[in-house]
This record gives structure tokens, sequence and C-alpha cells, in this order.
């Protein structure tokens, strides 16, 4: 049963303040998303208005806790989160690199890019957690402790020649 249907921006979905945690279950499946999709959905981004709708993203709330962290089943939409996660991954890797000629204000903003991928209350806590078909999960870590994000984590063997990796992004980011 539905019980609720919401229009929420990309930026709500992300709030660095909401102690929220899309879980994709290992019944979806694995990340296949390549350059062309990710094209597909920048070019959405980048070239439609602020309220565009980028496509549905459905999920399951399996918190019981009014005070835990609300952990959301994602049914739809896995493929789109992840790769707007793997974005913020690589923004935040980009102005990383730049963090010395950041101003004060631009520094924030990077700390509320990270806070975008992990939540507040705990810097390994992720806020989207890939299912770990293919290595998924474990691929994403090490992108995020590639960029510096979270603590380091072990890569899989293997990492990189997946789906889940940053170095085929089609955009090389500067910070002006």
């Amino acid at each position: 049963m539905i019980k609720s249907v919401n229009n929420y921006p990309v930026s709500q979905l992300f709030d660095i303040e909401a102690s929220v945690v899309y879980a994709i279950p290992r019944y979806q499946r694995e990340y296949t998303w390549n350059k062309s999709q990710w094209e597909t959905l920048f070019d959405d981004v980048q070239e439609n208005n602020p309220g565009y709708f980028l496509g549905s993203i459905i999920c399951i709330n399996q918190t019981t806790d009014t005070l835990a962290v609300q952990r959301l089943e994602v049914v739809d939409g896995q493929q789109r989160l992840t790769t707007l996660s793997l974005l913020f991954a690589a923004l935040y890797q980009s102005l990383k690199h730049h963090e010395k000629e950041l101003d004060d204000d631009q520094r924030v903003e990077l700390i509320n890019l990270k806070r975008k991928l992990v939540l507040k209350k705990g810097d390994d806590q992720l806020r989207v957690i890939p299912q770990i078909q293919n290595n998924n999960q474990s691929d994403y870590r090490a992108v995020l402790s590639d960029v510096g994000v979270i603590s380091s984590s072990d890569a899989p063997a293997y990492a990189g020649n997946r789906k889940v990796a940053l170095w085929d992004f089609p955009w090389q980011f500067t910070v002006t």
C-alpha cells in the first residue's frame, strides 16, 4: 500500500541535515549505468529548470524507531541515486584538490558536499548504500575512500574495472 507520494528536489533527497539512508536491496539489479546514461542524466540536470523531473525514486521505509536513522529501501531509482552520488564524489574530489584556493564559504560548501554522501553523525555512515552484487557496495566504498569522504576502505580486486568508479566520468571540474 502506498502511504504517500511526494515530489522532492534532489537537494532534499541529499539533505545534509537529514538522517536518511537509501539502501539498495540485494534483489535489485546491480549498477549498470555507463557514460551514455551519465551524460543523459547530467544534461538533464544542467539544461533544465530546477524543478525538472529526473524520474521517480520509490522507497519503502524500513525504520520502526522514530529516533533512529531513517532507512529507506530503494525499489526504483537506484541507478539515478548512485550516479548522482558518484557525481557528488567527483565534485568533492575536484574541489578537495583545490582546497587551499577556496575561500571560507567554499570550504563550508566542500564540507556540505561531503555531508551529501555521508551522514553528519557518522563519517562512515553512507547516505546511499549500493547493493552487494558484483562488488557494487565495496567498489562504492573504495571510491568514497579514494576521494577522502570516508576513512580508508580496502578496494576489492579489480575495483575500477567495473561500473562503480570515477575514472571514466566524462567531465573535468575546475574551481572558479
